[in-house]
């Protein structure tokens, strides 16, 4: 049981990587299209004060190299699970000042979601902690899902 809620909480990871990453299905395009809609006529002038698309890619593509840190741990590694989710949590929010306007509402929504899952796991000391956290971390994981695909929409298309 341990293993697994340590597995699930990699999965996290994994899945904001690949959200990150690209690919995938075109689910939650409505809201980033608002968005884009109202944030279209300023977006050659946006790119300092709304991000900078190249930062925000660069910052991506770090996400992507987490993965296999966090496919590396075992179950019982704690503290270099803190390590590991503090250096992803620190990353997520290099995106997410570096995001352009067009996705900022996104990867505001899934930083601030990762760091709450990251202060709780920066709190434990044991893998019976970390399998407490579960049913008190479910709807901040199920929270990312919408969020998380819009990343992946829009760094599919532009990164």
């Amino acid at each position: 049981m341990k293993n697994k809620l340590m597995a699930a909480l990699v999965l996290v990871v994994g899945a904001l990587a690949l959200a990150a990453c690209g690919g995938g299905s075109d689910t939650s395009s409505s809201s980033t299209t608002a968005t884009t809609d109202t944030t279209a006529t300023t977006d050659t002038t946006a790119s300092t004060s709304g991000g900078d698309l190249g930062a925000f890619c660069d910052n991506v593509n770090t996400l992507k190299q987490l993965d296999s840190t966090f496919n590396s741990l075992s179950s019982s590694d704690i503290e270099g699970a803190q390590k590991a989710f503090q250096t992803a949590d620190d990353a997520l929010q290099s995106a997410n000042d570096a995001a352009p306007a067009e996705i900022k509402a996104d990867i505001d929504a899934v930083a601030s979601a990762f760091d709450t899952i990251n202060g709780k796991i920066q709190s434990v000391s044991s893998a019976d902690d970390v399998k407490a956290l579960g049913p008190e971390l479910q709807p901040v994981i199920a929270s990312l899902q919408s969020h998380a695909q819009a990343l992946q929409n829009y760094t599919k298309k532009n990164c």
